[in-house]
């Protein structure tokens, strides 16, 4: 299986031409498959986020979304578990989820050319900064480039924190 770092090598060209991933890997000759396996063709290997029959990906997206704008709002940060929490998640891989989610909407802001709402979710033991996966996506975007550790990184995610707080400060306000 190829790490997600690999995997996103090609994600720049998939992004660009379909924000969403899932119809960046129907238009790639990648093969999707439910039930929390693996996407493959073309060499490539990617796990995906496993949702249960109940749920529609896009209804827990939008949901992902309101939650992170309020959030903003508040100028408040929120762990991966929260947000799993708040969505009404329940295990198996709940925080793999909540990071398959946060992609799609990195992917969505980047092409709208806002801030990532993303940079809200932090991981618990990451010192207030989200998970490497965070900085792997922003890679392939073209937003970030550098290791998802350190000051580049603590860097980018400040930016990227204060472009959200001041964003979303003037909507609430105005």
């Amino acid at each position: 299986m190829l790490s997600r770092l690999e995997y996103f090598a090609k994600a720049p060209e998939l992004m660009r031409a379909v924000p969403d991933r899932n119809e960046a890997i129907e238009g790639s000759g990648l093969e999707l498959m439910q039930s929390g396996a693996c996407v493959q063709g073309s060499g490539l290997r990617m796990r995906l986020p496993q949702l249960s029959g109940d749920e529609d990906a896009s209804v827990l997206k939008d949901r992902l979304r309101q939650i992170l704008i309020e959030l903003a709002q508040a100028e408040t940060l929120v762990t991966y578990k929260d947000l799993a929490e708040r969505l009404g998640l329940v295990p198996p891989q709940t925080i793999h989820r909540v990071a398959g989610l946060l992609e799609k909407l990195m992917a969505e802001d980047a092409e709208a050319g806002r801030p990532l709402l993303a940079s809200l979710c932090v991981g618990r033991l990451r010192h207030d900064l989200p998970a490497p996966g965070f900085f792997m996506t922003a890679e392939a975007l073209g937003l970030f480039a550098g290791a998802p550790e350190g000051p580049l990184a603590q860097d980018f995610h400040v930016r990227e924190l204060a472009r959200v707080f001041d964003l979303y400060r003037q909507v609430r306000s105005g």
